[in-house]
């Protein structure tokens, strides 16, 4: 039987997929140690590129050929919107993460970046 889409990609990329997954902010949130001011600079990085992701949903919604594809794009925006923001809603209030802080600082900047710093500056 031939191997599954989802197994050659992962194959392909597997020193990055490894570097990921093995990363210490992975095990830290597995094992449910990252401190709070870790996991709040985290999720304030995370929820700008969610702003971004929905200026990018928009402009595919609004270039979109056919009604179906609006009408899926839409529904996918919704639920990005709806369920995954009011995640970080309750995780910002459960860290006392303002709207002041997580306004500072501008748009997102790629994850990589993020991960990167946080690799770099250590667990604070």
């Amino acid at each position: 039987m031939p191997e599954r889409f989802t197994e050659t990609m992962r194959a392909a990329s597997e020193v990055g997929w490894s570097h990921a997954v093995q990363h210490r902010f992975v095990n830290e949130l597995f094992a449910g140690a990252v401190p709070d001011a870790v996991m709040a600079r985290y999720l304030i990085q995370d929820h700008r590129f969610l702003d971004s992701f929905l200026i990018l949903l928009g402009a595919a919604l609004a270039s979109a050929d056919t009604f179906a594809a609006r009408l899926r794009f839409g529904r996918f925006i919704g639920m990005v919107s709806a369920e995954e923001n009011t995640y970080f809603l309750r995780a910002f209030e459960a860290l006392g993460v303002t709207e002041t802080r997580r306004a500072a600082g501008g748009r997102a900047r790629p994850r990589l970046f993020a991960l990167r710093r946080i690799e770099e500056e250590g667990v604070q």
